[in-house]
């Protein structure tokens, strides 16, 4: 999963990565807000 969404955003930090995987697996179950908020609370993540 890391190795397809880093092949199509170059340049992603470790942290912008993390986030990526995230909203990939869970964006569906959360509402935007609801991502931001669990984003900006979890060390070395960033949307």
């Amino acid at each position: 999963m890391a190795a397809g969404i880093s092949s199509q955003e170059r340049n992603l930090t470790s942290a912008k990565l993390r986030a990526r995987m995230f909203l990939r697996l869970y964006g569906n179950d959360f509402s935007e807000a609801e991502q931001d908020k669990i984003i900006t609370s979890l060390p070395d993540m960033q949307r």
